[in-house]
């Protein structure tokens, strides 16, 4: 992946503000279903592999979905796979390196959330090769104000926040 062209790196001074928990962190499945059908207008983006297999479960498939096909880089299994790319009406796949939000990525999602399809309630799973983990960060940017962002938090649960000015202008800060 080398000569990839790259928006954004993660570096260590950001590290603080990447691993706070931002929005409500849930536990349970109860507690997200009963959260999800009080914002029943709203998009939900995923990110990561559980998160978009959890919501799925639930009957709740995101208008956004990004995977890579591990959890914790562990391979994920194949009827997770199948279950994270079923109810989306367009597959995308790109690159992005750890640690990193290539433009390739960035593109993707700019593009998409800018699209017809997208804007007529199609859904779009975008498969990543390398790693998803900074994926809000173009989602957010790119969402609609009280677009519903889902991500995993390891060992803890399913955090779930709603894209805010506010946090377009914080992530643009780092």
């Amino acid at each position: 992946m080398s000569g990839m062209r790259l928006v954004y790196h993660l570096r260590e001074r950001d590290l603080h503000v990447l691993r706070e928990i931002h929005g409500v962190l849930f536990s349970d499945e109860k507690e997200i279903v009963e959260f999800l059908d009080n914002k029943k207008h709203y998009h939900i983006f995923s990110v990561g592999d559980r998160v978009t297999y959890t919501l799925r479960s639930i009957g709740r498939t995101p208008d956004i979905s990004v995977i890579d096909g591990f959890e914790r880089n562990i391979k994920t299994a194949e009827d997770m796979n199948q279950k994270n790319r079923e109810g989306a009406d367009y597959i995308m796949r790109v690159r992005n390196p750890r640690g990193t939000v290539s433009l390739e990525l960035w593109n993707t999602v700019k593009a998409i959330i800018s699209s017809k399809e997208f804007l007529s309630g199609k859904k779009f799973c975008i498969e990543v090769k390398g790693e998803e983990d900074l994926a809000a960060i173009p989602l957010t940017l790119f969402s609609p104000v009280k677009t519903l962002i889902a991500y995993g938090v390891p060992g803890r649960g399913l955090a779930i926040y709603e894209a805010t000015t506010l946090d377009k202008e914080r992530i643009r800060k780092i």
